[in-house]
């Protein structure tokens, strides 16, 4: 075996462990939802639409992961007649700080249906999400965001988050983006 094939095993074998220790600690947590729902296995379909719509796809294993691990933090909104507007999906994850054990969030995927942008969806899932994380005792939500994605940008700034710096292809590649904190 190569030095290549054992690093990329050992990354993939870390992020299953951490993301499995993060959906753990989902097992006392409350719910404080009003205008979003959880995503069901019924919502996967149109969750995968929306996420092949406006990313450049190829992870969508990985959503229906985390709808399994991290289905409290993974918030779905639907008009009346039921059609999905938007969603965004967290995993939950561990760092030490200070001998301390720090719990955060990352959003690992947010999408808001073009014929709903601008009408405050995407405000609505980031308020319910980010009081929910609070409220159950989360420290921080981390993000990532194209630096020329600027309405997601500003709708992050009315929130509060702040620019930690910037990475490249972590959005895709050849794209740079935003490190992006809110405390919480």
């Amino acid at each position: 075996m190569n030095k290549s094939f054992l690093l990329s095993l050992f990354n993939r074998v870390h992020r299953d462990v951490r993301d499995y220790m993060g959906s753990l600690s989902l097992y006392r947590f409350n719910n404080f939802k009003i205008k979003t729902n959880a995503c069901d296995l019924a919502d996967l379909p149109d969750v995968i639409r929306l996420y092949q719509k406006y990313f450049d796809g190829g992870h969508e294993a990985s959503i229906e992961k985390y709808q399994r691990l991290f289905k409290n933090t993974f918030y779905v909104i639907k008009n009346r007649e039921g059609e999905m507007m938007g969603y965004c999906l967290y995993t939950i994850h561990f760092s030490f700080q200070n001998r301390n054990i720090i719990q955060y969030a990352t959003i690992y995927s947010f999408a808001v249906d073009d014929m709903y942008q601008g009408s405050g969806i995407g405000a609505t899932l980031l308020s319910e999400s980010i009081t929910e994380l609070r409220e159950n005792n989360l420290n921080s939500i981390r993000l990532f965001v194209d630096i020329l994605n600027s309405p997601a940008v500003h709708l992050y700034n009315k929130f509060n988050f702040n620019i930690q710096g910037i990475i490249d292809n972590r959005c895709g590649q050849g794209k740079k983006c935003y490190i992006m904190e809110l405390l919480l």
